[in-house]
């Protein structure tokens, strides 16, 4: 496996066992209630926000390298645009609201910033890009010609 690849694996192991630990230990957060976002607020923000770009950044790394590797470039594509996408995540906060982080009214406001309708866009972005990634695989994995077997 090359090194681009290992980067996109860490990337997206990263992602997760961070925003896991950061949540478990983050006095009043709800992983429930809020999303894995609200935890790029408050004091310790810098360390999702950190999460989300760097490992963002990974995973868009990894993209070339997976489509090298498979000579697919829409699966390429969709993991790219995901990686790329979490790095806006961060780049862009969503407003504090529904009690996170704590000190901060209950319920969501009627009117939110362009940075918060920004990370917004960016989060649909994300979960969009994710379906288009397996369903993209068996497009880019075809038996060799002649091989007798359908991929």
């Amino acid at each position: 496996m090359t090194a681009a690849l290992w980067t996109g694996a860490a990337g997206t192991w990263g992602f997760v066992a961070t925003f896991l630990l950061d949540g478990w230990t983050r006095p009043g957060y709800r992983p429930v209630r809020h999303p894995v976002s609200a935890l790029a607020l408050g004091p310790r923000g810098w360390l999702q926000t950190a999460n989300f770009v760097v490992c963002g950044a990974a995973i868009a790394v990894g993209a070339v390298a997976v489509g090298d590797a498979l000579d697919g470039a829409v699966l390429a594509g969709a993991i790219a645009v995901f990686g790329a996408s979490l790095v806006a995540s961060g780049v862009f906060p969503m407003d504090a609201m529904r009690g996170y982080p704590p000190g901060t009214p209950d319920g969501t406001p009627d009117d939110t910033s362009v940075r918060h309708r920004l990370h917004d866009w960016a989060g649909a972005v994300v979960f969009g890009s994710l379906p288009v990634a397996p369903s993209s695989r068996r497009s880019s994995c075809r038996a060799p010609p002649g091989s007798g077997t359908r991929a």
